[in-house]
């Protein structure tokens, strides 16, 4: 494609271009390089880096035209430079015309907590009924058999429109994707054509990022007021405060309305209308648009029956009113309960030698750990241990609130670390810790999970919490290898060694 086609307005030679990145280290010969200002870093100071790497053109900001012209006075080449109002919008509008093909039917899910088990469900209960799905975020692709992993909740918008072409060429007709407010503010989804949007909930998290609660909660607007098509479906849960708001603002954006949650009504309401606790799960009945489905969910906690009703309603809007496929209440019933629980999300780790629950969950902000206490509470005769830190370099306000959430609803607690990337653990412990007054302090990770496995009885359960599906910890500039899974198997392993050793 030529830079004239890409920027039609703009008086730019009609150079070809091959590819393009906001990152000059993926530069090569041929690309096209966005200076984007980012949270921490100005893309300008990288042109020449760009350059040298081989771009043929640069997109940079009309607010700092000044600056590129002081850099470009440095550098020989002779390199065009398009200058427009916003970087990160043009970047979006390009990645759609370098990469074209989308699948047809693509939902965006947005919210605090829940967004990665949610678009995992929507995959699992798309495939089963025999479509082919793909489900993008946190965890990484997953599409059939394929699987990739990934480093962003909502990846680039170079990165995320390669991945829908790839995935519209090999016939996969349906997507779920995670949107995180970052992503979102950062124009990463624009340019994708979303049929649906839906938000799950919004609690204390990103004011590292965001400036207030309200600067968080209306960059997750966004996904229904500049993302969403026109005249698409938003999926909204009416058992949160925002409720209101979002259905106000979707209305007043032409979008049809999905409610879920237990306060659901009206057309196209999912409602959950019973849940019971079972030993390894619950049963649900629900009613999707009036039609009621009852299944056994083999997943556990109140939150996980918000998720998939959250994917049970992006799957209905995608399906039955956005492709006009009409969905048997059968064939839902035993998809969900077939459900398979995101890697890290509440899995249960098996085999305790005293036969306690052990569960590892990704929670690491206040509303995600109280939701996994909450649901593992039920299931608890004996005492309920939880395992957590805080990772550094992040929002400082949740240490607290987490701490005290553990102290509220816990029986046994132990401090440890998380991810302290360039902050001191021992500082990061310490303020969690202040004003709690009763936990245990292992700062090493591996220890605090052996001694909590060591101290379990029968009828107890243990969260171990934070990192969830994470194979790597964090600490000043280096990545270990660590994950909690592999961790808590080990440590149950040789607790039955030494249970063996001791007959």
């Amino acid at each position: 494609m030529k830079l004239s086609d890409l920027f039609p307005d703009h008086d730019v030679p009609s150079c070809a271009i091959n590819g393009a990145s906001m990152n000059s280290r993926e530069i090569t010969n041929g690309s096209l390089f966005f200076a984007v200002p980012g949270h921490t870093q100005d893309g300008t100071k990288f042109i020449p880096d760009a350059i040298e790497r081989g771009a043929v053109a640069i997109v940079a900001n009309k607010n700092k035209r000044d600056d590129v012209l002081k850099i470009m006075a440095d550098i020989p080449a002779n390199c065009p430079v398009v200058y427009v109002e916003d970087t990160r919008a043009a970047l979006a509008s390009v990645a759609a015309r370098l990469y074209p093909c989308q699948p047809q039917n693509i939902a965006a899910v947005t919210g605090t907590s829940g967004k990665s088990s949610t678009v995992w469900f929507v995959r699992q209960i798309l495939e089963s009924l025999g479509e082919k799905a793909a489900s993008l975020g946190t965890i990484g692709l997953h599409a059939g058999d394929v699987f990739e992993k990934s480093a962003l909740t909502t990846a680039d918008p170079i990165t995320l429109h390669k991945t829908l072409e790839t995935l519209a060429k090999k016939n996969i007709n349906y997507v779920a994707m995670e949107a995180s407010s970052i992503g979102i503010e950062q124009m990463r989804m624009d340019g994708v054509c979303l049929k649906v949007a839906a938000f799950t909930n919004l609690s204390h998290e990103h004011l590292d990022y965001h400036a207030t609660m309200d600067d968080y909660f209306k960059a997750k607007q966004d996904l229904f007021t500049r993302c969403l098509k026109s005249q698409g479906f938003a999926v909204l849960n009416t058992d949160i405060s925002e409720y209101k708001r979002l259905h106000d603002v979707c209305t007043h954006h032409g979008h049809t309305i999905v409610p879920y949650g237990t306060h659901a009504e009206g057309k196209h309401a999912i409602r959950l209308v019973n849940r019971s606790v079972t030993p390894r799960g619950q049963n649900l009945v629900v009613s999707l648009n009036g039609q009621m489905l009852e299944c056994h969910l083999p997943l556990i906690g109140t939150f996980q029956a918000q998720n998939v009703l959250c994917a049970l309603a992006m799957v209905y809007s995608l399906c039955d009113l956005g492709d006009n496929k009409t969905l048997d209440i059968k064939a839902l019933e035993h998809a969900l309960s077939t459900l398979r629980t995101v890697p890290g999300r509440l899995e249960r780790i098996d085999g305790h030698p005293e036969e306690a629950s052990v569960y590892v969950d990704y929670a690491h902000k206040p509303g995600a750990l109280k939701a996994v206490l909450d649901a593992v509470r039920p299931h608890t005769k004996g005492k309920l241990w939880v395992v957590f830190g805080c990772g550094g370099d992040r929002d400082r306000a949740k240490r607290q609130q987490m701490a005290h959430i553990a102290y509220d609803l816990a029986d046994e607690i132990v401090i440890t670390d998380d991810n302290p990337r360039s902050e001191t653990p021992a500082d990061i412990r310490a303020e969690i810790t202040a004003g709690v007054p009763s936990f245990k302090n292992i700062g090493d990770r591996r220890k605090a999970i052996d001694f909590t496995m060591k101290s379990l009885q029968l009828g107890d359960s243990l969260i171990i919490a934070g990192k969830g599906h994470e194979s790597g910890q964090t600490i000043h500039t280096q990545t270990l290898p660590f994950d909690d899974r592999d961790e808590a198997r080990k440590s149950i392993k040789t607790l039955i060694s030494d249970d063996e050793d001791k007959k």
